[in-house]
């Protein structure tokens, strides 16, 4: 099983990684885990996480994101 990030946690990680310029909100991740615009898991104790593993792909889809909501 790969390494799980909490949703809490994703906006310091790609931060971290320099994964993307703009760092989306709290509220901009959640939503885009609910409405399955990117790759995450809720857990039985209803927290999301997202695969460590799949930060790039993350940082893809939030950026084309907010890049067409501009």
């Amino acid at each position: 099983m790969s390494e799980r990030v909490p949703l809490s946690k994703l906006a310091s990680e790609l931060r971290r990684l320099k994964l993307v310029e703009r760092v989306p909100s709290y509220r901009t991740t959640y939503n885009a885990a609910v409405d399955g615009r990117i790759p995450a898991e809720q857990g039985d104790n209803g927290r999301w996480s997202v695969a460590r593993t799949d930060l790039p792909l993350i940082a893809a889809a939030l950026c084309r994101h907010s890049a067409q909501a501009a």
